[in-house]
This record gives structure tokens, sequence and C-alpha cells, in this order.
């Protein structure tokens, strides 16, 4: 009754957002698409069902739930043009249990920072002269909270095969500000949302998240979404 009152509406929650990514459009602050941690860049990217690892939360938020020790992470890329991402996190194991009653739940707090370096802009004055002036193309920050436990568990039997899976649950709060230019600037909030399932003694376990959910940017007029991310593995 429990993993049912708590997998239906979070189910439910994963096909309706789905029907988003056939929309197509602009999005805006693609640099959220990288890969921050160097574990899951040498994977390509397929780090949605992993664990043990506080940044893992940036690519599932579940994958946290089993974390048994305090960590801290921090990552830098530095690229041409001088631009650069940043990444630290800290996720630790708390002392108590909230829904499921089944572990105590994980919490990661991380920060996003993003720089995509200086250009030189020059125009033509009323008298006649080139003004130079350098400026940020775009620099953003994001922080995020993230929190996940076991929502469930027990063993299944597959053609004479018995199979005892732990199922997380995860959920991501975030805050964006992003600035162009170093004049025009805009902020949202913005949700994730992750599941993920795993077999202990056979090593087996699969994730999926959704990203960047709700949030959409507006400099001007003009408002983009966030560039949603629909991962499984």
């Amino acid at each position: 009754m429990i993993m049912k009152k708590i997998f239906l509406p979070f189910l439910m929650f994963f096909a309706l957002y789905t029907s988003l990514f056939s929309e197509g459009g602009n999005s805006s602050i693609d640099v959220l698409k990288y890969d921050i941690s160097p574990r899951c860049l040498a994977m390509g990217g397929a780090c949605v069902s992993i664990s043990n690892e506080s940044m893992g939360a940036y690519y599932n938020p579940a994958s946290i739930g089993s974390m048994s020790n305090t960590q801290a992470s921090f990552s830098y890329s530095g690229g041409f043009e001088k631009t650069q991402i940043n990444y630290l996190s800290f996720a630790t194991p708390l002392p108590y249990r909230f829904f499921s009653d089944l572990g105590k739940g994980v919490i990661d707090v991380s920060l996003f920072s993003s720089s995509l370096g200086k250009f030189t802009y020059r125009y033509i004055a009323q008298d006649g002269s080139v003004i130079s002036d350098n400026m940020e193309a775009e620099k953003n920050l994001a922080f995020a909270i993230s929190y996940s436990e076991k929502a469930a568990e027990g063993e299944i039997s597959i053609d004479k095969h018995s199979l005892f899976l732990q199922h997380y649950l995860g959920i991501t709060a975030k805050y964006i500000k992003s600035k162009l230019l170093e004049d025009y600037s805009a902020g949202t909030s913005a949700f994730d949302a992750g599941y993920r399932m795993v077999e202990p003694e056979k090593k087996f376990s699969f994730g999926v998240s959704i990203s960047n959910i709700g949030g959409k940017i507006k400099y001007i007029e003009q408002a983009y979404p966030l560039p949603g991310i629909l991962r499984a593995g």
C-alpha cells in the first residue's frame, strides 16, 4: 500500500512531463547540459544510475539515497577565451526518517557556476571614433538542494529467479541566476526528480530522471524554458 501511494503519483508525473520534449523550440542556459563530474564525463554522461557520489544528484537526485557517509566534491573545467564551469557539492545522511520509514534520508547541497568568457565589443561613436569594450558574454549561477531516501523494497520472482529490489526516490529544488553582457539579468526556480532501483546482491541498478522542470529565463521580453533533460540508464 505504501509503495502504491508513493510510486503512482511519481510515475504519472514522469509520463506527463515527457510530452514536453515533443514541443521543440529554443531553450536558455544550455550550459546546464554539460557534464560536471569527471567520472560521468569518462562514462559519456551515463550516470543516471550511479551511487555513492555527491555529484550524482546533478544527474539523478535519487542516486544519493543509498549514501552512508558524508562527502564533498569539487570540479573545475576551463576552455577557450577563459570559459569555465565550476561545481561544488556536499552530501550527508540525515539522522531522521521522513516518508517511508525504511532508511534515513540523504541531503545534498550544490553550487554551479559558469562563465562563457569575454569578448571585445566595438562600436562607432557619434564623432566617428571606434570605441572598444570588453564584456562578459554570459555568467550563470545555480544553487540546488536535493533530497533522497529509500521509498520501498521487497523480493520478487521472475522465471524462478528471486530478486530483492530497493527503490529510491529523489527531488531537487534549484534557483538559477543568469546575466548576459553584464547588463541583462534574469532568474528562475526549477526542479529535478528521479527514481533509482537497485538489486544489491546481483549488482544491478536502473535509474531515470528529469531535470530543469518548470523554469523559464526572461532577460527582456522573451522568456525561454531551461533545457529539459530526460535521462535513463
